[in-house]
């Protein structure tokens, strides 16, 4: 999530793209260069009004200054105490957990395969431990290196 601050105002977003448009427009083509096509940003990034929320904060806005909230923060784990093949049941019951308390009272969902770990691994997850009907979507395209849908008809999602 990025965030601009201008003229006593908070602008949002998922990209750095819309709010480079807004702070200098004339920047578009180099700050798309330079960030990834807009999601890539570190404390190197030139265009200094544009910040980056961090992980585990939220951006407070009082009396017309900014200032990051740290809220989270994780309990250290003691990681000798657990064998790895119970760390790995843990993970598998809160997978599961999670995914039927997003897809709880649904009958039918849509999921969108980006051909990545984390969608393949929930659609998974759906159609072995719910009775939750799901429709996977994919992009086709005829760029053997970027088509999906030849690994989608060998799965059965």
């Amino acid at each position: 999530m990025y965030y601009l601050h201008k003229n006593n105002q908070i602008y949002f977003s998922s990209s750095i793209l819309p709010l480079v448009s807004l702070d200098d427009p004339s920047d578009m083509k180099e700050v798309s260069e330079l960030s990834g096509g807009g999601i890539l940003v570190d404390e190197l990034f030139p265009y200094g009004n544009i910040k980056q929320v961090n992980p585990g904060c939220c951006v407070v806005f009082e009396d017309g200054n900014l200032s990051e909230l740290n809220w989270y923060r994780p309990q250290k784990l003691d990681l000798s105490k657990i064998s790895f093949e119970d760390a790995v049941k843990q993970y598998e019951d809160l997978l599961i957990d999670a995914v039927r308390i997003r897809v709880k009272d649904q009958n039918k969902i849509a999921i969108a395969l980006s051909a990545g770990l984390d969608s393949t691994l929930i659609a998974d997850t759906i159609h072995k431990f719910t009775d939750v009907s799901a429709d996977a979507y994919i992009l086709a395209t005829s760029d053997k290196r970027f088509n999906e849908y030849t690994q989608c008809i060998l799965c059965d999602v």
